[in-house]
C-alpha cells in the first residue's frame, strides 16, 4: 500500500506547521509526524513517541487463548521505520510534573512559542 499526497506543490503553510507529540502519540499520528518531519513541512515539538505502529491481528488458538501476530509494517518513502524507535522531536521538550501541578502544559506552551516564531 502506498500513501500518495495530492501533489499540489509548495503551499504557503509548508514549513509553518507545528506537530506536538509525546509518549502517547502512536499509530497514524506517528505516521503524520514522520511525514511532516522527513519532508520539511513543519516542526515536531515535544517528547519522543513510543514507536508503536506495526499492524497486528489476533487469532484464537483454543482454550480462550489468542496469539497476536504482526501482519504489516509502515516504512516511509525514505526507508525509515518508526516501530520500536519512535519520532524524535525537532524541538525536544520533556513534560514537567511541576508545571502540570500548577495548571500549565509546558510542551503545549513551547509548541505555541515555536508557531508564533514563524
Amino acid at each position: 500500500m502506498v500513501l500518495d499526497t495530492s501533489g499540489l506543490g509548495s503551499q504557503s503553510f509548508h514549513g509553518r506547521v507545528v506537530i506536538l507529540v509525546n509518549e502517547h502519540t502512536t499509530g497514524a499520528a506517528e505516521m503524520l509526524a514522520q511525514f511532516v518531519q522527513e519532508n520539511g513541512l513543519g516542526t515536531v515539538v515535544g517528547s519522543k513517541t513510543p514507536g508503536r505502529l506495526v499492524s497486528r491481528s489476533a487469532f484464537k488458538i483454543g482454550n480462550d487463548y489468542r496469539i497476536v501476530i504482526p501482519i504489516g509494517a509502515y516504512v516511509s518513502w525514505k526507508g525509515n521505520r518508526i516501530e520500536g524507535k519512535g519520532i524524535i522531536p525537532d524541538v525536544p521538550v520533556d513534560w514537567s510534573y511541576e508545571e502540570a501541578l500548577n495548571g500549565r502544559d509546558n510542551q503545549y506552551t513551547k509548541a505555541v512559542e515555536v508557531a508564533l516564531a514563524f
